[in-house]
């Protein structure tokens, strides 16, 4: 009977776990484990690391790490709360937790812009967090469950783009170099473009600045369009799909519990801008249309190949 209670209590364990540390939360963490919290984000760029935790309720937990990967001295942050326009708090050091702390508002909203500014080693750089009113739970809950699905992603989409699993759905992401028309298809099993619906969807980009794309059913229902001010790849896509009052909202690429490096060069990045691209149903109508021309093609041939067979039968006129 012991041995059957330690087995389950070991599954249990293991459940909780899941794939990044032991499961713990970021709320509760320290220096010592917040970058392994199942909870919490950690971006890498050229000047450091910084391992973020954002509670639904607005507080906020931060370690800060050198490019060599060694826990930063003297550093300091701030966070900005709902754009450059928002609510501002300054972080300061936490003697019980050895982390940078600070309380901001509740997280409301579907997509919040969280901006930061980070100083350590003599070194400043800034970024920003798109994310679900459940904090950086929510990013790291949502691409475990994106993982779980098994679709291919590894693969551009029908139009060139990024295939990406957000909740129930997969969606393409997809932007012309020339033009900056972004646009997403929601697609089948099959990875074919299908009908939008009643779905809502907004792009948040992060680049040498942030923008946030707002979105509208393009002609004919199977896409989203908009318009991107960018014409180079951004370093991070979040997309936030509303389907039938149910928001999701997923960092594109992102694997739970794996860093989002955002130095130029190293690690993957979202490929979402296609030199002149060759939209699926623009490439439908053509393929239509030709065939149609075939088909006109191949009947006046044989109307003229029947009228020739005709005067080869008719005898001389008398």
């Amino acid at each position: 009977m012991k041995q059957i209670a330690r087995v389950v209590l070991f599954s249990v364990l293991l459940g909780w776990g899941g794939v990044v540390g032991c499961g713990s939360s970021g709320a509760s963490a320290t220096a010592e484990n917040l970058e392994e919290a199942s909870d919490t984000l950690t971006e890498e760029s050229e000047q450091g690391v910084v391992s973020w935790y954002v509670g639904p309720d607005g507080k906020v937990k931060a370690l800060v790490k050198g490019a060599d990967g060694k826990p930063a001295e003297n550093a300091s942050a701030t966070v900005t709360f709902g754009g450059a326009s928002g609510t501002k708090v300054p972080l300061t050091v936490d003697p019980k937790s050895k982390l940078l702390v600070g309380q901001g508002p509740k997280l409301q909203g579907e997509l919040i812009e969280v901006q930061y500014t980070v100083s350590a080693g003599g070194k400043s750089w800034s970024g920003v967090l798109h994310l679900p009113p459940e904090g950086t739970a929510g990013i790291e809950e949502n691409a475990k469950k994106a993982e779980s699905r098994g679709v291919p992603v590894d693969k551009p989409g029908p139009n060139g783009g990024v295939v990406q699993v957000v909740g129930e759905d997969v969606v393409e992401v997809v932007a012309d170099q020339n033009s900056g028309q972004v646009r997403v298809y929601v697609l089948d099993t099959e990875l074919k473009p299908a009908a939008v619906g009643e779905r809502k969807i907004k792009l948040a980009l992060q680049g040498n600045g942030a923008e946030l794309v707002e979105l509208s059913p393009g002609p004919g229902g199977i896409y989203f369009v908009g318009k991107m001010n960018a014409r180079v790849d951004p370093t991070k896509v979040t997309i936030a799909v509303t389907n039938k009052s149910r928001t999701v909202v997923v960092l594109v690429g992102h694997g739970r519990g794996k860093r989002v490096v955002l130095t130029p060069g190293k690690g993957p990045k979202p490929r979402i801008l296609v030199v002149g691209p060759r939209w699926t149903e623009e490439r439908k109508d053509k393929d239509d249309r030709k065939d149609k021309d075939d088909k006109k093609d191949k009947d006046d041939k044989k109307d003229k190949d029947d009228k020739k067979d005709n005067g080869k039968h008719k005898g001389p006129k008398k």
